[in-house]
């Protein structure tokens, strides 16, 4: 395992703070991590509690195809609410919702904007294997 880690890019983080403050919200984003999903892939009904500090916002940012995002409360007993997301949309988990229960039932295919699909490194993006 690497402990080696590169410094959050100036413009994400720039671009968090900035999201974050359009809700009240307040953050210096310090990590990122890149969910990519092909057509046929899914991500259960979770909560993202891995972070020691659970009281700074989450702020999640789509890119790619689009996909039906599921957001709930904060046990899997509250049922969810179907969002539409697309690409370039925005989610921000902030207050009591950042321990909502949340997941990724669907992933539409041929919805990935063309200047992403025709990235040689997301052939799945088009339906094709990748």
């Amino acid at each position: 395992v690497s402990t080696h880690c590169e410094p959050m890019p100036a413009h994400l983080t720039s671009m968090c703070s900035e999201l974050c403050g359009r809700v009240g919200a307040t953050v210096t984003a310090e990590s990122a991590i890149v969910n990519y999903y092909v057509p046929t892939q899914t991500m259960g009904g979770h909560v993202d509690d891995a972070e020691l500090d659970r009281s700074r916002p989450l702020v999640s940012i789509s890119l790619g195809c689009a996909a039906v995002f599921l957001c709930g409360g904060p046990t899997k007993a509250i049922s969810p609410q179907a969002i539409w997301l697309r690409s370039g949309d925005v989610c921000i988990f902030a207050g009591p919702a950042r321990a909502y229960v949340h997941g990724v039932p669907r992933i539409l295919p041929d919805t990935c904007p063309p200047d992403l699909a025709e990235v040689h490194a997301w052939p799945a993006a088009r339906g094709g294997s990748g």
